[in-house]
This record gives structure tokens, sequence and C-alpha cells, in this order.
């Protein structure tokens, strides 16, 4: 399942086997594929980790270039153990893929407020850094 999250979006795809292609799905039936995932592919924002998160999933995390704040994310969870990150540049799903399943994903239990406030801590300091 492919899952653009482009509201509106009437783009025609190439078509591919076993891959059923959404452009955009509600929230209930979105955490439903979430669900039905091995493993997720997608971009390392602050709300879609959580989500992650919150419903224990493993993913493969590709922050969006430029984004600092994702690409910050993506490698500090992945030197954490908590989701396989990987650079847009170059991308190879097949490759990605293999890495991401002998990746030793670590599982946690979360006191989700207590993750809120770290994240943001290590995030402003990380940007304090960078000046």
């Amino acid at each position: 399942t492919l899952v653009r999250g482009l509201p509106g979006s009437n783009a025609q795809l190439p078509a591919a086997v076993n891959l059923k292609v959404y452009h955009h799905l509600p929230s209930t039936e979105l955490e439903q594929q979430i669900n039905k995932a091995g493993i997720v592919l997608c971009r390392s924002g602050y709300s879609s980790v959580m989500d992650l998160v919150a419903l224990g999933k493993r993913a493969i995390l590709v922050p969006t270039p430029g984004q600092t704040e994702q690409e910050y994310l993506a490698k500090s969870l992945m030197e954490k153990q908590l989701f396989y990150s990987c650079s847009q540049d170059g991308f190879d799903l097949n490759d990605v893929y293999k890495k991401a399943l002998l990746f030793p994903f670590k599982t946690i239990d979360i006191d989700f407020e207590l993750l809120n406030e770290r994240v943001i801590i290590d995030w402003v300091n990380y940007l304090k850094a960078l000046k």
C-alpha cells in the first residue's frame, strides 16, 4: 500500500504489481493501513514519528532534504535504534528494505510526555549548536 498524502490529487501513477495507491486516506483508514504494514516507509516529521511510536511500528524514515528537524529526528532516532533511517539521495527501495530487515530495532515502553520533552530539548540544543 502506498499513501501519498496528497488530498485532492488525481494524478495517475504507473501500475505496479501488488501495490494499491491512495492519494490520501482519512485518519482511521490510514491507521488501519499502518497497522497492517510489517514495516512503514515515511518521512521523519514529528507527527509521523509520534504516530509510529504510538502504534509500535517499525519504520524506515526518509527525511525531506533541507528540513533540519526531520534530518535531526531521523538521525537521532536511528542512533537510538528506534527507527532505521536513510537519505533520499540515491534511494534504492530494495537495498534500504534489506538493510532495515537486519536493523536491530529496539522497542520501549513510552512515556509520551517525557519523550516529547526530551525530543524538544535535544532539538533546541541541536539548533543552538548550528549557530
